[in-house]
């Protein structure tokens, strides 16, 4: 496991990309030195001692610099990330991490399938900067509506171009109309290999079935609520697939996880 760093990072810059979601660039050189995709931090939203939210925040790491730097893609949905969106260049955070186990790079084969649901796409991407110079990939991203869309989800600079990517959304205002686990079914019937998946928890079930019906490794991040990132709390426990009424199995997101093998989880 990649040694802790508990950091204060300055603020590079911090900007809406789409409807109520934000990407925000930190300074955080001992993090990013050692993060993997798939690994997350732990957020103070203020330096201020009793400020609200008292507790920390997780966030996935959306991309990793050599210059040092980490990218959070978050969505503003409470006091927390409402105080986070308003952050100016300057401006400082505690970051704590980077924490839990990331993706198992070592089972993707020549061809690799990336699915993100939402904001799901944050450690997504720095997965498919990792694995673009060795591997042929998808991502399928799903969303509800066209506004959700990140704003540099297809720009050529970036790991993922249009020839890489199959966007969903439920109301067909972008992209195919539908669920993202469609167009994955149809590719892993045309062409078996394994799924890296982040995003809400119906989607990764989803993404599970199908995965062990067409008999391949499917490796899932789970979101939960975190309270200390650091398996002492103990708020972030997710129920295995072993587990029984008599007997009930536990492992907890911030330290097994947040990355999973599919077949581990009880959905």
């Amino acid at each position: 496991m990649s040694r802790k760093y508990d950091i204060v990072c300055p603020v590079i810059e911090n900007n809406q990309v789409a409807h109520n979601t934000f990407l925000m660039r930190l300074s955080a050189p001992e993090i990013a030195s050692t993060a993997r995709p798939g690994q997350f931090v732990m957020i103070h939203t203020s330096l201020e001692p009793g400020a609200n939210p008292l507790l920390r925040r997780p966030f996935m790491i959306h991309r990793l610099t050599q210059g040092g730097d980490i990218y959070i893609l978050y969505r503003r949905v409470g006091d927390g990330t409402g105080r986070m969106s308003g952050m100016k260049s300057g401006e400082k955070l505690k970051v704590l991490g980077p924490l839990g186990n990331g993706f198992d790079l070592g089972v993707a084969e020549e061809t690799a399938y990336l699915v993100a649901g939402g904001v799901g796409l944050a450690p997504i991407w720095a997965l498919a900067e990792k694995l673009k110079d060795r591997v042929s990939f998808m991502v399928f991203y799903g969303v509800q509506t066209a506004n959700e869309v990140v704003d540099f989800i297809s720009r050529s600079s970036g790991p993922v171009n249009q020839e890489s990517l199959i966007i969903t959304s439920e109301d067909g205002s972008v992209g195919t109309r539908g669920l993202v686990t469609g167009p994955l079914a149809r590719a892993l019937e045309s062409r078996p290999a394994p799924v890296f998946a982040c995003g809400p928890r119906p989607m990764m079930a989803a993404v599970a079935s199908l995965a062990g019906e067409a008999g391949i490794k499917a490796q899932v991040s789970l979101e939960e609520r975190m309270a200390c990132g650091l398996g002492i709390c103990l708020s972030c426990s997710a129920e295995l697939a072993d587990s029984t009424k008599t007997k009930p199995k536990y492992a907890r997101v911030c330290q097994e996880g947040p990355v999973f093998n599919a077949e581990d989880v009880k959905w």
